[in-house]
């Protein structure tokens, strides 16, 4: 289970060019699952989903 955490973190931050191919999203905070359209503030120069 580790490997996944690992691989997950790799992608959680300057996500935005993968997030706007998805078509799920999930949040390491809230735990919650979710369309990425419905992002609406990004950090990082507009590049990190928050």
């Amino acid at each position: 289970m580790q490997k996944y955490f690992e691989e997950a973190h790799r992608f959680c931050s300057r996500n935005r060019k993968h997030l706007e191919k998805d078509v799920i999203c999930g949040c390491f905070y809230c735990l919650e699952i979710f369309h990425p359209e419905k992002i609406t503030e990004w950090w990082d120069d507009d590049n990190t989903a928050v």
